[in-house]
């Protein structure tokens, strides 16, 4: 029996919780300044965003990802990004 391949995450931006294949990231809301908005000037809510980079190398096949969401909203979303070396032309077919 083949071993399983264990796959690391690396958060870019963002609070993450990683537990083996598990990937959370609990959301939530902040205040943020507007761009070029006067100083003092009120701040709006935004949803929190985050980034996070695997191991995975792919060289071929399909990516997938199962995705839960609890108390979903309208800002509620997720992206799956896939990168592209051209440094690397051989991992990728």
């Amino acid at each position: 029996m083949a071993e399983k391949k264990v796959v690391g995450w690396v958060p870019v931006m963002g609070v993450f919780n990683i537990d083996g294949d598990e990937v959370t990231f609990p959301g939530g809301r902040t205040l943020v300044s507007l761009p070029n908005a006067a100083i003092g000037a009120d701040k709006v809510e935004q949803a929190l965003f985050g980034l996070a980079l695997s191991t995975e190398t792919l060289g071929d096949g399909d990516v997938s990802a199962e995705v839960e969401f609890e108390g979903a909203t309208d800002d509620s979303i997720c992206e799956l990004a896939v990168s592209y070396d051209a440094d690397a032309r051989h991992l990728v077919r």
